[in-house]
C-alpha cells in the first residue's frame, strides 16, 4: 500500500500500524469478537452514502421514560457499569470500566456503544466522537499516545470520508479516506 500526499508536509514513513487500524475504537473497547455489524433493527443511524437510503425516523427510538440510574457493578468478564439501565440492559448514559483499566463512557442503547461516548484504552489513547453498535461511527477524533490523531469521518469503526490524519513528527494528511477491503 501506498501512501498518497497532498503537500510536502504530508509525507509519511509509513508505519505498520497506520496501515490498518487494529486499534480501532470499537476493537479496543470491546474486543474483536463481540463487535456486530450494524443492522436497523437494532437502531442504528446511517452517515455516508448509507444516509441517503434510510429516511430519518426510519427506525423509532425506544422510550427512555423508563430509565433507571443503577450503582456500579459487575458485569461480562470483569468490566464493570454504572449508570442508567432499561430494564436488564445498560441503556442511557453510563460508563463501562474494563479490567484492563479502559473505559467507555457515554451513551448505551440496547446494551452497546451509542451516540457520543468517550473511549480511554489503558495504553493512553482516546477515541471521542459517535458511536453505532459499539463501533466508531460518525464523526470523532482518535488520538494515539504518541501525539497522532485521526479527526473526521468513521465508517463502522474505520477511517471513511472526510478527515485529517496527523503524525507526531508533524506530518498530515487531508482529504478522504477509504476502507482497504
Amino acid at each position: 500500500m501506498s501512501w498518497y500526499s497532498c503537500a510536502p508536509c504530508c509525507s509519511h514513513e509509513g508505519n505498520q500500524s497506520d496501515l490498518r487500524d487494529a486499534d480501532a475504537p470499537a476493537a479496543l473497547v470491546f474486543g474483536e469478537n463481540d463487535v456486530q455489524k450494524p443492522s436497523m433493527s437494532a437502531g442504528a443511524q446511517f452517515v455516508g452514502p448509507e444516509k441517503e437510503k434510510f429516511p430519518e425516523g426510519a427506525v423509532p427510538a425506544p422510550p427512555d421514560a423508563n430509565l433507571e440510574e443503577r450503582p456500579e457493578v459487575e458485569v461480562d468478564g470483569g468490566a464493570r457499569y454504572k449508570g442508567q439501565w432499561l430494564g436488564g440492559v445498560w441503556h442511557g448514559k453510563g460508563m463501562l470500566t474494563r479490567p484492563d483499566g479502559s473505559r467507555y463512557e457515554g451513551s448505551f442503547s440496547d446494551g452497546r456503544a451509542q451516540g457520543r461516548g468517550k473511549f480511554i484504552a489503558a495504553n493512553g489513547n482516546t477515541y471521542e466522537g459517535e458511536w453505532d453498535q459499539d463501533r466508531a461511527h460518525g464523526v470523532g477524533k482518535y488520538i494515539h499516545e504518541d501525539g497522532s490523531m485521526y479527526e473526521g469521518e468513521w465508517y463502522q469503526d474505520e477511517k471513511y470520508g472526510k478527515g485529517k490524519e496527523s503524525w507526531a513528527d508533524g506530518s498530515c494528511y487531508e482529504g478522504e479516506f477509504f476502507t482497504w477491503h
